[in-house]
This record gives C-alpha cells, structure tokens and sequence, in this order.
C-alpha cells in the first residue's frame, strides 16, 4: 500500500517535471522567434 503511493508520488513528480521542461522548452522557442524577428 504505501509502496503504491510512492510510486504515483514519483511518477507524478515526472509529469510535473516534463510539463515544466515543456514549457521552458515553449519559453526559449518564442524568446528566440521575438529575438530573429527583432534582427530582420
């Protein structure tokens, strides 16, 4: 039972990671669009 439960906590701490990295990854894309277009 408790074994159970930490393993959803870990897999939920992954999701929470990935969707954090994603996000980031979202960030850098439109920081560099903003960037190229500033330069043209």
């Amino acid at each position: 039972m408790i074994g159970t439960a930490q393993q959803q906590l870990t897999a939920l701490d992954s999701t929470i990671l990935i969707s954090k990295q994603r996000v980031e990854l979202a960030q850098n894309r439109f920081t560099i669009g903003k960037a190229s277009k500033l330069k043209s």
